[in-house]
């Protein structure tokens, strides 16, 4: 009987609120900007350089449908997009060489329940919005470029795909953890993330829209397992040192049918 209440209001709910929406209006938008990390533990990861922002850039179609009737402010956006994410740091190793580290990753963006306010200005409307977002890294690469104590120069690049092969003690995978348990390595990098979108919009002269926004990542792009890995004591405890959380800057510019 529970189960059937809880069912019957659910439904309810969610008529009442389908009853709510007003006309959906779509559009397509682009925009630019730059992305890093914050929050990684420099000093435990063994670089005493600076971790410098990539340039970052989005491509996607946006829905924006009033919430409550098309008089009210209320506004419920949802969005889907291609992206980046990423750094670079540059490092020096007894003041002898000098190496720039790049991430660059690109990923499928999803930011399907974001919470808009309208309001009206004369000839133009602003909305800030907020709301979570999901989104998974389908290609990218790391890539090393510097040179050696020697003279000779390192140009190294591999993909975030790469795992290490047990027979090639040489070869080379971006952040690779050996799993005692299944006896293989694995993957280090993490494709999955998920944050948080907050910004505004500006809409002028009827179809037209831009504004910034900025995303604020929760995962570290290095998995958990692997950075244990890297930072396992010999008497085996383990350290779960920081690598850094994904921070991006967007200014968009969108165009409505």
């Amino acid at each position: 009987m529970k189960k059937l209440f809880t069912l019957f209001a659910a439904l309810m709910f969610t008529t009442a609120m389908s009853a709510q929406l007003g006309r959906p209006t779509w559009s397509v938008f682009a925009g630019a900007g730059t992305q890093t990390i914050v929050g990684q533990d420099k000093k435990n990861w063994g670089t005493d350089g600076d971790i410098k922002p990539n340039f970052a850039w989005t491509l996607g179609a946006e829905a924006r449908i009033p919430l409550m009737g098309s008089d009210f402010g209320a506004t419920w956006l949802a969005n889907a997009a291609i992206g980046t994410r990423g750094f670079h740091d540059t490092y020096k190793g007894g003041n002898k060489y000098e190496t720039t580290e790049w991430i660059h990753t690109f990923n499928i963006q999803l930011a399907p329940f974001m919470f808009g306010w309208n309001f009206d200005l004369r000839s133009v409307s602003i909305m800030p919005f907020a709301g979570p977002y999901v989104s998974f890294d389908f290609a990218g690469t790391q890539r090393e470029k510097g040179k050696w104590d020697d003279g000779e120069k390192l140009d190294e690049k591999v993909s975030i795909w790469h795992v290490r092969d047990a027979n090639k003690l040489a070869d080379n995978a971006y952040m690779s953890w050996y799993d005692e348990s299944a006896k293989k390595w694995k993957r280090g990098h993490q494709f999955i993330d998920v944050g948080l979108n907050f910004g505004a919009n500006v809409y002028f002269a009827k179809r037209f829209y831009a504004g910034a926004t900025f995303q604020a990542g929760f995962m570290q792009m290095i998995k958990k397992k692997a950075r244990e890995y890297m930072f396992t004591d010999e008497d085996g405890s383990k350290k779960d040192y920081k690598y850094g959380t994904s921070f991006t800057f967007l200014c968009r510019f969108g165009f409505e049918f």
